[in-house]
């Protein structure tokens, strides 16, 4: 019997979706969905883990030695009832890890998948998963879910990675109500390229913004100030009021008319966040 034959019977014999295999092993259903067509074939590590869930052994999986496939119900390999204290077993178990260990190690591949089992609100505390090597294992989904995710993409509470969506997210692109990394999208920024209500980054794009390039819709304080509203900086334009104080820190005349512009052109609200950020001139 073919491998995706194989696959395709445990699944079914154990009242699997593709989704639900999938979710367990941290791929993708269209994943499941190759491997169980013959499209491509599960890597080393998936093997493991899918002998695991469907109770059988990694010959039969990649040999299909037996006509008749083990189930959780029938739980048989060949003639013989599968024995989990058999030598045999142990072995076969050694040389398993063994093989996959080699074959990680060569090929460069690490991962690392932990769920807690402590949930809050039917979500659980920790998720981790992550993976690096070949594109393959990269292509794969290794997505966190939890309070705190963490994984090549992650959404959570507090999400942390390449991609990330949560409460307060970092990663390379992050999205959420306080987000960091390289580029930032949210109500408070704090990336290389930062986007939201209030921005601070390289370049800062936002209501309030800070950076060696902002650019805002009330005020912008950086290196080259844009704004709408106010500018303050070394250079740039303000549309309302403007402070450019060239090179070096501003002289105490220049922060005063700046404290003046702030008083008379921002609401109360903002004038105590804004004299805030002009501390930093």
């Amino acid at each position: 019997m073919e491998q995706n034959q194989i696959l395709a019977d445990l699944r079914r014999q154990n009242g699997y979706s593709q989704e639900e295999p999938g979710d367990r092993l941290g791929v993708s259903r269209q994943a499941v969905s190759k491997w169980e067509s013959g499209q491509t074939q599960p890597d080393i590590q998936n093997l493991k883990a899918l002998s695991e869930l469907y109770q059988v052994s990694l010959d039969y999986l990649v040999f299909g030695k037996t006509n008749q496939s083990p189930t959780k119900q029938n739980p048989t390999y060949g003639e013989q009832p599968l024995c989990k204290e058999c030598p045999y077993r142990h072995i076969s178990e050694t040389i398993d890890s063994s093989v996959e260990k080699t074959v990680m190690k060569k090929a460069n591949i690490w991962k690392k998948r932990y769920t807690s089992k402590t949930k809050l609100f039917g979500v659980p505390l920790l998720d981790v998963n992550l993976a690096s090597g070949s594109f393959t294992i990269l292509h794969e989904k290794h997505h966190a879910k939890g309070i705190v995710a963490i994984g090549n993409s992650a959404t959570g509470v507090f999400a942390l990675g390449v991609s990330a969506i949560g409460v307060f997210s970092f990663g390379i692109f992050s999205l959420g109500i306080l987000a960091g990394g390289i580029i930032g999208v949210g109500i408070a920024t704090l990336a290389t390229l930062g986007v939201g209500i209030f921005a601070c980054g390289n370049i800062a794009v936002g209501l309030i913004a800070v950076g060696n390039i902002a650019i805002s819709q009330i005020m912008s304080l950086g290196n080259v100030a844009l704004s709408q509203g106010l500018a303050f900086g070394n250079a740039g334009q303000g549309l309302i009021g403007q402070v450019i104080i060239g090179d070096g820190m501003a002289t105490p005349a220049e922060k005063q008319q700046a404290a003046l512009l702030v008083a008379e052109h921002l609401p109360k609200a903002l004038q105590w966040f804004a004299n805030l950020l002009l501390n930093l001139f």
